[in-house]
């Protein structure tokens, strides 16, 4: 998406600090959640 080889959308996961840098340091968009997130498939 950043490549603008998808549209964009917005996602969700997990990063370590180091990957969070890296996102950060190309330039994307990061932001904490601070709600829990239910991961896909395993909703109720």
């Amino acid at each position: 998406m950043h490549y603008g080889e998808k549209d964009p959308a917005m996602i969700h996961g997990r990063a370590s600090p180091k990957e969070v840098q890296s996102l950060i340091e190309e330039g994307v968009p990061v932001a904490p959640v601070i709600v829990p997130v239910v991961p896909p498939g395993e909703v109720n």
